[in-house]
């Protein structure tokens, strides 16, 4: 009897060392992403005359501020400072002219600044522009 009892012994302290294990491995850290210097994903892009929004994407892990062109009536930021890894809106006004140009400045707090040329495309009404 005593033998079995050291078998059933042996084994319940296999187990709780697999459990223990197995909960210890679940305790990893989880991955976070860092960027210390500021990235978006793109340098230029445009919309349609009938946009409402767009999304830019911004990594960086500090904080920032955001802007436009300065003048820009057509085109207004969601948000216009954050802190981290982040999406933000650009919001339209529909657009019943020629074609319109902004440019997004993204300002990092370490100095690093990211500039988007943004234009928004002619309605579909004929104009003539010069450039």
């Amino acid at each position: 009897m005593e033998c079995k009892m050291m078998i059933v012994m042996r084994k319940l302290h296999y187990i709780t060392a697999l459990l223990i294990a197995v909960l210890a491995s679940g305790c990893a850290p989880i991955f976070e992403e860092s960027y210390d210097s500021l990235k978006l994903d793109y340098t230029e892009f445009s919309v349609a005359a009938t946009a409402e929004k767009a999304l830019v994407s911004i990594y960086y892990s500090g904080a920032w501020e955001a802007s436009l062109t300065e003048g820009t009536t057509w085109a207004k930021l969601e948000k216009v400072s954050g802190n981290g890894i982040t999406q933000n809106r650009i919001l339209f006004i529909k657009n019943t002219g020629p074609v319109r140009k902004t440019v997004l400045t993204i300002t990092a707090d370490n100095g690093n600044k990211w500039t988007v040329d943004v234009t928004q495309k002619a309605s579909s009404n004929a104009y003539l522009q010069f450039e």
